[in-house]
């Protein structure tokens, strides 16, 4: 994930969810959830990497941060 920048990517790919799924639920009066807490998190599967047994290899989850909900730390530290 490091090598290939792809912690860049997924927190990008975060700031356009984020924003393209925020317009709908500010609309929802009763929804007063964050978006942290209605975002479960992004999967990155490798296939060649996945050994068909387990998670142990190919598969790479992360729970977004509030910290990667902001844009600038997103384009100063990735």
């Amino acid at each position: 994930m490091t090598e290939a920048n792809y912690l860049r990517q997924y927190r990008l790919y975060l700031q356009a969810i984020k924003r393209w799924l925020n317009p709908s639920l500010a609309r929802r009066a009763n929804d007063r959830l964050p978006f942290l807490d209605r975002f479960g998190g992004v999967y990155y599967l490798y296939v060649r990497g996945m050994n068909g047994r387990d998670e142990t290899t190919g598969v790479y989850f992360h729970r977004a941060t509030q910290q990667e909900l902001d844009l600038d730390f997103v384009l100063k530290n990735a």
